[in-house]
């Protein structure tokens, strides 16, 4: 199975089949992305296949650049950030909880930067998701 909840290349996911999968995760989610579209300037996101492993992700850009990719995963979310050098040493002196810092401390490294995967299955992880969102900005 895909890591996206929608793994159909032939269905385009949308927002009511999002938030049906999400339940109350829908909330943070949809609180994300307001967030997003209301602070940052050109921003688009479009859905794109990846691959049978990925299935379906949403890619939120900023000009040419991504800010992060939204993978549903069922009763949760996943944000895909990468980070370079200075965004990860700026991370290291943030508060953010223990759970999205070992989230962030495994980090696979490539050539783009370091790939971080955060796992969001809790509503109070909307303030951590903004640290690294103004973080990913910044730099």
């Amino acid at each position: 199975m895909a890591t996206s909840v929608f793994d159909d290349k032939a269905v385009i996911p949308n927002d009511g089949m999002v938030d049906t999968v999400l339940g109350d995760k829908a909330q943070v989610w949809d609180k994300i992305k307001s967030y997003v579209f209301e602070n940052y300037q050109d921003i688009t996101c479009n859905w794109k296949y990846a691959n049978k492993k990925s299935g379906w992700v949403l890619i939120f850009t900023q000009k040419k650049r991504v800010l992060f990719y939204f993978v549903p995963c069922g009763e949760y979310f996943r944000l895909v950030f990468v980070f370079g050098d200075k965004a990860m040493e700026e991370i290291k002196h943030t508060s953010l909880p223990k759970h999205i810092m070992e989230m962030i401390s495994v980090a696979t490294i490539c050539a783009s930067g370091h790939t971080c995967f955060i796992d969001v299955k809790q509503k109070n992880d909307f303030e951590s998701i903004l640290t690294l969102l103004r973080i990913k900005s910044d730099l």
